[in-house]
C-alpha cells in the first residue's frame, strides 16, 4: 500500500484543524484521480464543502 489509512491518521493527528476524510474506494491511492464517477461525487462534495465553510478561525 502506497498510503495507509494508519499513517495518514498518524500524520493528522499532528495538523492542527486538520479533516481526514478517506475516500470510500475500491481503488485505492488511484481513488484521489476519480477513476469511477463514485469516487469524483465524493471528491467533488467534499472540496466543495470544505471551500464553502472557508479558512479556520484563528485562535
Amino acid at each position: 500500500m502506497y498510503f495507509p489509512l494508519t499513517d495518514a491518521r498518524y500524520e493528522a493527528a499532528f495538523i492542527p484543524g486538520v479533516q481526514l476524510k478517506p475516500i470510500p474506494s475500491l481503488w485505492g491511492h488511484t481513488a484521489g484521480a476519480a477513476p469511477n464517477p463514485v469516487d469524483a461525487k465524493f471528491l467533488n462534495d467534499n472540496i466543495r464543502a470544505f471551500l464553502a465553510a472557508g479558512p479556520p478561525k484563528r485562535r
